[in-house]
């Protein structure tokens, strides 16, 4: 017997559909889950990527799952681009949200050492 699906608020979905993460979004006409193997899936099988708090938004003039961050820009899903065709939907106007926090190395400024 398989596995009913069901979404955060435990309803049952239909077949071929998904709750986008952190929404209420319901999205229809969705792969299987077995299909994504052991690959990311930004429906079914999400990386723990530094944008997995932003709210997921399907593109579907475009066909590519975005993530909408605090400023309300939506920027490429990281797992949508594991897998992507064509790396020119990844363009948008970004105010940097989907830039990964990098550690700063702060070093002794070696600039004024000889004087």
């Amino acid at each position: 017997m398989k596995k009913k699906k069901t979404t955060d608020f435990n309803d049952e979905l239909p077949a071929g559909s998904a709750v986008l993460e952190h929404t209420d979004i319901l999205i229809h006409n969705v792969h299987e889950p077995d299909r994504c193997g052991k690959e990311f899936c930004t429906v079914h099988n999400r990386s723990n990527h530094h944008m997995r708090s932003f709210p997921q938004y399907w593109r579907s003039d475009i066909g590519v799952m975005e993530r909408t961050c605090s400023h309300g820009v939506g920027h490429p899903d990281p797992d949508e681009f594991a897998i992507a065709k064509d790396i020119y939907l990844a363009i948008h106007g970004c105010d940097g949200c989907c830039q990964a926090p990098t550690q700063l190395v702060v070093r002794r400024d070696l600039r004024n050492l000889g004087k």
